[in-house]
């Protein structure tokens, strides 16, 4: 910090970037040095800067480490960027915001902070996913909580007409499944259909999720009705 202080003293320029677009602020943030953070802050750091991703420092300190239980970015550091007003809502080269990829990372508390701070929660990248989507997705309850708690949609699709219910289902996150089902995904009509003519019970019969097709069918999912290969869920059970 001693060094840092001494060149902003003869002018160094604190929003100049390297050849990634990156700015001083992106890579104290990157490194979660607190104090540095606080003290380019001070002296004028653009919060909302992008590097040539698109990204400023506030998703930078979401990126993914080779190490995924290495967080260098500390949860204080993080808060300390979000109490100074920087833009929730700026999208990178493929539509992510800062709580799309605090979903993708499974940054449980980041995710919490980000939502303390009211972004706009139902925002989709490039492949139309949202943060609940994604988390969904991955199988985190803690953060799939969070968002339907505070208020996310949760029968928005994606660009594959799959919603964060029937990507939970395929990808075998059965109490994330029973979560969203029991918060009323599908909305009053447990036999929506996706793009494909397939309903929930079909999906979770594909995927044998028993505990999910038993929520179906307690909430009135017909066993009959068929997908655009004609299809039912007893079918489905019988292939899988």
């Amino acid at each position: 910090l001693a060094v840092g202080k001494v060149l902003l003293e003869y002018g160094a320029d604190p929003n100049m970037s390297d050849w990634y677009g990156r700015t001083p602020l992106h890579h104290a943030v990157r490194r979660g040095r607190e104090e540095f953070v606080k003290f380019l802050l001070d002296h004028g750091a653009g919060l909302n800067l992008k590097d040539n991703n698109g990204d400023t420092p506030l998703r930078r300190a979401l990126v993914k480490r080779c190490d995924p239980a290495v967080d260098l970015c500390s949860d204080e550091t993080f808060s300390v960027l979000l109490h100074s007003g920087p833009d929730l809502n700026i999208k990178n080269r493929k539509g992510v915001t800062a709580l799309i990829r605090a979903a993708l990372r499974r940054k449980v508390e980041k995710a919490r902070l980000l939502l303390a701070s009211e972004p706009q929660i139902d925002l989709r990248d490039e492949t139309g996913a949202t943060a609940l989507i994604h988390a969904a997705r991955n199988g985190c309850y803690e953060i799939v909580d969070a968002l339907v708690q505070s208020g996310a949609h949760l029968d928005i699709e994606d660009n594959e007409g799959q919603t964060a219910l029937l990507w939970a289902m395929r990808n075998d996150h059965t109490s994330v499944a029973a979560l969203l089902i029991e918060s009323g995904a599908n909305g009053a009509d447990v036999n929506r259909r996706d793009a494909n003519g397939t309903t929930a019970l079909i999906w979770s019969c594909c995927y044998s999720v028993t505990d999910c097709v038993r929520s179906l069918l307690e909430s009135g999912a017909q066993l009959d009705m068929q997908d655009s290969l004609g299809r039912t869920a007893l079918m489905c059970a019988a292939e899988s």
